[in-house]
């Protein structure tokens, strides 16, 4: 990690000034300030990000959204989940700077953070509750961000690959 230089000015050494870092790496992505005003909210959970960018930025075509990526996705987001209030913090402050018109989210099963926190149902209703959690969300999120428009879309294994699913 690049770290910034301390070098002394004057001949006594007194003020110093603060150098940037060298460049170590530079994007081919071209810098600007448009977006696409939308919010993609996902799990954190590796087994499906790298089909999850994939279907985000190649099917849908999103390449300028704001994300929002924590175990559980949406589950994070519902008024039962210890990280409600958090969460719709965060949710209105990226509405307020970044005016999303579209909400897109996408959960997945099998889902680790749905095993730690449902380990009493079978995975028959892991997977109902992960699918029925993405459909509450949809729900409820114009109370908290009116105006907004959501899609949800549910991603599983399907032999070798991941599948996704339109949930509506």
């Amino acid at each position: 990690m690049a770290t910034h230089s301390v070098v002394p000015t004057g001949v006594d050494g007194g003020a110093s000034v603060l150098l940037p870092p060298e460049v170590i790496y530079r994007s081919a992505a071209v810098w600007s300030e448009t977006h696409e005003h939308t919010l993609v909210i996902l799990c954190s959970d590796p087994l499906f990000k790298e089909a999850t960018t994939e279907f985000v930025e190649g099917h849908l075509g999103l390449m300028r959204y704001d994300r929002i990526v924590v175990p559980g996705g949406v589950a994070t987001m519902l008024f039962a989940s210890p990280a409600y209030l958090p969460m719709r913090q965060h949710l209105t402050l990226l509405h307020e700077a970044h005016s999303f018109r579209l909400v897109v989210t996408v959960g997945h099963f099998p889902c680790r953070y749905y095993g730690k926190r449902y380990a009493r149902l079978d995975t028959t209703d892991r997977r109902r509750r992960a699918l029925s959690d993405l459909q509450q969300f949809k729900a409820n999120l114009g109370r908290l961000v009116p105006g907004v428009s959501v899609e949800t879309f549910f991603a599983e294994p399907a032999e070798d690959h991941i599948q996704f699913l339109g949930t509506d």
